[in-house]
């Protein structure tokens, strides 16, 4: 089995009922083993989410775990002190791709361009599958992979419904509150370390644990801003949307060229133990 890079822990158990979190496809033909992503594989760069250390935190006077736990993500947590594996990671990114609404559209304008025929017919009768909601896609060793965000909350336990995120990107209704609340120097909304102590820790925590980046750390969003503000006001916030999202946003951008896959940890932690898991299956 592939070696994996982690802070040495326990191993997780397998938990039968996670099987459901990735669905595989082998009774159809499988899609193209050619990677999707147009750049080598040794290009590749993980972005790995890193652990967070509360009680070192709680000891030079910053205690903020209670704000975390709060909305019940204890599970993020202990997950990001668990194993990657780098190979499946990669595997399974460089031929991962995003199965959004507008995706599914172009595929129906592509079948009635070839079929005019099937014009005004439905998904199924164009003899494809059923859209529901938007999609990760993948194929690793001849078996085809989806995980929703659905599936995400599954494997964290915690419920899909809270404040959306990506609703915030260009700005706030919270505006003014947001100004009082977090910075201290109220000229410069768009710098980090603008805010008050605790909530610059907030930020970090964001671009090292949940939404890793490869540029900017002191460039702070608006989403990264509503983030931080609900969090304090314990309002909740969806964390499986704000993962899917984040996962959403880096495969299209590799698709692009950018050679850089996030959340390894999150998508390999116990979803890698299934794959090898339901592999295995499939070779009895």
């Amino acid at each position: 089995m592939e070696a994996s890079t982690s802070v040495p822990t326990a191993s997780p158990s397998l938990n039968l009922e996670l099987l459901s979190i990735v669905s595989c496809v082998s009774e159809r033909k499988s899609r193209s083993c050619k990677n999707i992503m147009n750049f080598y594989e040794c290009k590749l760069k993980l972005s790995c989410e890193k652990m967070v250390d509360f009680d070192s935190l709680k000891v030079n006077g910053i205690d903020i775990e209670e704000y975390f736990m709060d909305h019940g993500w204890e599970k993020y947590f202990k997950l990001l002190n668990g194993p990657i594996y780098p190979l499946l990671v990669t595997k399974f990114w460089m031929n991962a791709k995003v199965v959004d609404e507008k995706e599914a559209k172009e595929k129906e304008k592509r079948k009635v361009a070839d079929n005019p025929s099937l014009k005004g017919k439905s998904r199924v009768e164009m003899g494809l599958k059923e859209f529901r909601e938007t999609e990760i896609r993948s194929t690793l060793l001849g078996l085809d992979f989806v995980i929703t965000q659905a599936h995400i909350a599954k494997l964290l336990e915690i419920e899909d419904k809270g404040e959306i995120m990506s609703h915030y990107k260009n700005n706030s209704v919270h505006l003014e509150a947001i100004r009082d609340e977090l910075f201290e120097d109220k000229s410069q909304l768009g710098k980090a370390k603008a805010m008050f102590e605790k909530y610059i820790m907030i930020f970090k925590i964001l671009l090292t644990s949940f939404f890793p980046r490869e540029s900017s750390p002191d460039q702070i969003s608006w989403e990264h801003k509503n983030f931080i503000y609900f969090l304090f006001k314990r309002t909740k916030i969806n964390l499986a949307s704000c993962l899917f999202d984040h996962l959403c946003d880096a495969i299209r951008a590799s698709a692009s060229n950018l050679a850089w896959a996030a959340h390894p940890r999150l998508k390999f932690w116990h979803v890698s133990t299934l794959m090898l898991s339901t592999m295995l299956q499939h070779c009895n």
